[in-house]
């Protein structure tokens, strides 16, 4: 900085008037122009830890969490035990609304508000982590109603994830065609939301139509399946959190195949379910 001071009094040497103009302007306006962008720059950076400090406390809260489908553009929230449908506008209000019971933050409501909305977009249902009573609620009404077995339940919901999550698409998961009701239901109501995003009858079927052993996994339900009554409010109703629990059991366990090697812990449920690949690997070893 002395350098280019150095380089203007060189250069207006000898004009005494432009010379007299810099000293002025150094010694009574340049010290007060500094002072009020200093504080700026200050405030700016308040503002900058508050609002980051608003934002992460926002999005992190396990009371009131928010994640978004693209697919449908519906926001969803969280409150520690279901996942429903959520308003934008009354996001937009609650954050407004908290922004604007914080003086220091009010300066960028606009601003912040901007930035939670984004960031919430970015939060995708699919990669939620339920808590242990959504989980359990889904597991004992799946257990209870569907399944003979619990470890039937678990599966079912893993390899619901793995569709949901488009992993292992070549796999066929042949059920009994009583439970078409039931497979319908989550389909259409998974569409709703993801549309083409997941297509769960791509690996549920009805009838086995030649498809390979290896390729094949078995799955029975219990005769309620069968009943429309008998579990249609609890899908019509908590079909986010049956969605968001197949999607983490997937993640969780890696998959159906592995979740059945690795996590199941009923050899009968293991020995049903891998039927058919089983007789194929015995044929293939009397070959």
């Amino acid at each position: 900085m002395q350098d280019q001071l150095g380089r203007l009094q060189k250069r207006y040497a000898g004009n005494a008037a432009v010379l007299a103009k810099m000293s002025t302007y150094i010694s009574e306006q340049l010290p007060d122009f500094l002072e009020a962008y200093a504080g700026r720059l200050q405030r700016k950076e308040t503002l900058e830890a508050e609002s980051e400090s608003y934002i992460h406390g926002f999005l992190n809260d396990p009371k009131r969490q928010y994640f978004y489908i693209p697919n449908s553009e519906v926001f969803v929230q969280y409150d520690g035990e279901h996942y429903a449908v959520a308003n934008e506008s009354d996001i937009l209000h609650i954050i407004l609304s908290e922004i604007s019971s914080n003086k220091s933050l009010v300066p960028w409501k606009h601003k912040v508000t901007k930035i939670v909305m984004a960031r919430i977009k970015e939060q995708s249902i699919l990669q939620a982590l339920p808590e242990s009573a959504t989980i359990q609620a889904v597991i004992n009404r799946f257990s209870q109603v569907l399944f003979r077995r619990r470890e039937q339940a678990k599966y079912f919901l893993t390899v619901m994830g793995d569709s949901l999550l488009r992993r292992h698409p070549k796999l066929v998961h042949l059920v009994s065609p009583t439970s078409k009701a039931l497979i319908r239901a989550l389909r259409d109501t998974a569409y709703t939301y993801f549309k083409n995003g997941c297509r769960l009858d791509n690996t549920f079927k009805f009838k086995y139509h030649g498809h390979e052993y290896k390729m094949c996994r078995i799955l029975n339900f219990d005769k309620a399946a069968a009943v429309e009554d008998c579990w249609w409010n609890f899908i019509r109703s908590h079909v986010l959190d049956v969605i968001v629990v197949a999607a983490h059991y997937s993640r969780r366990f890696g998959g159906g195949d592995r979740y059945l090697t690795d996590h199941n812990h009923d050899e009968g449920v293991r020995q049903e379910v891998l039927y058919l690949k089983a007789r194929d690997e015995a044929e293939v070893v009397l070959d």
